[in-house]
């Protein structure tokens, strides 16, 4: 499964591999940031009230 040209270019996507990247070179509290990353690239453009 490959990420669209168009999502890759989207800031919450590369701040979520960005986040993901760190966490496998550093590992501790990276590894929280990286989860909360993807998943609100995951969730998208959903906005909470």
């Amino acid at each position: 499964m490959k990420l669209p040209e168009a999502d890759q270019q989207r800031e919450r996507w590369q701040v979520a591999i960005a986040h993901l990247i760190k966490a496998a070179e550093i590992g501790g509290g990276w590894m929280t940031f990286a989860e909360i990353a993807l998943l609100r690239a995951l969730n998208g453009d959903d906005a909470r009230a």
